[in-house]
């Protein structure tokens, strides 16, 4: 009994000294807002690469946009540059790691903040069951900010092919 109560004890320290530790250290998305209506909220610490996502989804019919502009306002006026992409409008691809298949309608960004090292993609998404659909067969947007702080970030930036201006401000 006193072994079990040790562990318990040793656990929960040691979990309290690495949440207060990562909270320091990682906290990468604890500032970004979940707008009114959101769902499902997750907040999640990404393997050892310290990238943090902020998952959740709302009703938004498609093709909205709303939640996006709420995100470029709020990245804006906190120092990020938004990068250009190829596609900005909403796209649509196969995912093939579900079964049965599933039809993704997408659109994405990239968010670079140099003084921070930080990468950002914000995607929303919405799904169809029917991969002939032109539109998704619910108004379910699901949204994912993903965040993760880069030692080389205009390296990552040229891999991933995208401009976010240049290095001067």
């Amino acid at each position: 009994m006193e072994r079990t109560k040790a562990l318990l004890l040793s656990g929960l320290f040691m979990t309290a000294v690495s949440c207060s530790a990562g909270a320091e250290k990682y906290d990468l998305i604890g500032e970004f807002p979940v707008p009114d209506g959101a769902s499902d909220v997750k907040r999640l610490v990404l393997g050892a690469s310290a990238a943090q996502q902020l998952f959740f989804q709302i009703r938004e019919p498609y093709p909205s946009t709303r939640v996006l502009g709420v995100y470029r306002d709020f990245l804006r006026a906190h120092g990020w540059i938004q990068c250009a992409d190829a596609n900005k409008d909403w796209a649509s691809h196969e995912d093939r790691s579900s079964k049965p298949y599933l039809l993704v309608h997408e659109i994405s960004e990239h968010w670079a903040k140099r003084d921070d090292r930080k990468l950002l993609i914000l995607s929303t998404k919405y799904y169809s069951k029917n991969l002939s659909n032109d539109r998704p067969d619910s108004d379910e947007q699901r949204v994912i900010v993903w965040v993760q702080r880069v030692a080389d970030l205009e390296r990552e930036l040229s891999e991933l092919g995208v401009d976010c201006g240049s290095e001067s401000k």
